[in-house]
């Protein structure tokens, strides 16, 4: 289009006579180049009396932007793992029970895992305070418990450490297991622990428990009868030099004193019963309990009640037996045995039939009053004293 114009423009002056100008031309050359260099395509001239229109090459539409993913709170900031500040690492507990403590990230909630996997041993509800405590948090003895913290929902968040733990032994009264005591004193502990019992007159006394924990320790003379209180400690390999906190005190009544023989009033001297529900009775000391035996072999045991006792037993083999009776009171003293009487079991010996010569047979004689039973009952429990 600009070519065009140009040509008309030099034919009008040719017309008009008029002489080009070569300054002009030269000018109007480089317009024409720099138009086609940068691609501008100018607009056909505007008629006279109207704006000229402008022509604007449309720009490249802006890329479409990219949603960022909304930063979740480990982008916005690291989170950071409880601690376990007490009891410290490696420390012993005398105690069967503890205050745990440590420090936390404000808004964290934190659980005090248990040692065995049960349930959590402690929960701490969210809050602004960045310090954590459990009380009385219970614990198991062994030398080597393990203390975990975690954040709730994020097992990752964590802190961990072990402590030798050692709980106070039980004392679980006397030989008996009531709150009698001849001075024996039982209880349980940890296995194959040393411990010292202590009584509130000051005496001491110390054992070792067995594997399974039980423990039992007998207090010497020159105790005296009534109530005592009695405590226990114990000593393990892993808690040493250090014992166990103190038992809770128990109060045992102490009854050094043997109780007297008890009465056997049935069944009478030389007196015959059947092998099966054979019955005897006596008197003997209230608490008391009676044991009867027939040889060296216990046939049953009864409580004393109201000054008498009762009991019925069988499966004795048929014989003669030196049967007795013996009581221990709740404290655990025995008695010596009750005089000794014979009785016989079983029914008496029949009649034999008559032998083939025509003579009678005699009777079987009955066991002699001082032997043993002709047939030995199928248990052996303790002899009597």
């Amino acid at each position: 289009m600009l070519r065009s114009r140009f040509a008309v423009s030099r034919l009008t002056d040719a017309r008009q006579g008029r002489r080009s100008n070569p300054r002009r031309a030269a000018a109007s050359a480089l317009g024409l180049v720099l138009v086609l260099g940068f691609g501008v395509c100018a607009a056909a001239p505007a008629q006279a009396g109207q704006p000229r229109a402008v022509q604007s090459v449309p720009a490249d539409p802006a890329p479409t932007p990219t949603p960022s993913p909304a930063p979740t709170p480990r982008d916005t900031a690291a989170a950071v793992a409880p601690t376990i500040d007490s009891p410290q690492a490696g420390s012993f507990v005398g105690s069967g029970s503890t205050t745990v403590s440590g420090t936390r990230e404000a808004g964290q909630e934190i659980q005090l895992l248990s040692p065995t996997g049960d349930d959590p041993l402690c929960i701490v509800a969210a809050g602004p305070s960045t310090a954590w405590t459990c009380t009385r948090v219970p614990l198991p003895s062994g030398p080597s418990v393990p203390l975990r913290v975690v954040v709730t929902g994020q097992p990752a968040l964590a802190a961990e450490q072990t402590i030798a733990v050692l709980a106070a032994p039980s004392v679980s009264g006397g030989p008996t297991g009531g709150g009698a005591s001849n001075g024996v004193v039982r209880g349980n502990g940890y296995p194959n622990a040393s411990v010292i019992t202590e009584l509130s007159s000051g005496q001491r006394c110390t054992s070792t428990a067995d594997g399974a924990g039980a423990w039992s320790c007998t207090f010497g003379g020159g105790l005296a009868g009534g109530p005592v209180d009695v405590t226990a400690v114990q000593q393990t390999s892993f808690s040493l030099p250090s014992s166990s906190n103190s038992s809770a005190p128990v109060t045992l009544r102490f009854d050094v004193d043997a109780p007297a023989a008890p009465g056997l009033a049935s069944p009478a001297d030389s007196a015959r019963v059947p092998l099966s529900g054979a019955s005897y009775e006596g008197a003997g000391e209230d608490g008391a309990t009676v044991t009867v035996f027939a040889g060296p072999y216990s046939v049953c045991t009864a409580r004393v009640s109201g000054g008498v006792w009762r009991c019925t037993a069988g499966g004795v083999a048929a014989g003669s037996y030196q049967v007795r009776a013996v009581q221990q009171d709740p404290a655990g003293n025995m008695s010596s045995g009750s005089p000794a009487r014979t009785v016989f079991y079983g029914d008496a010996a029949a009649t034999a039939p008559p032998s083939s010569g025509g003579g009678a047979a005699a009777a079987a004689p009955p066991t002699g009053a001082g032997d043993d039973a002709t047939t030995a009952p199928p248990a052996q429990p303790a002899r009597p004293p």
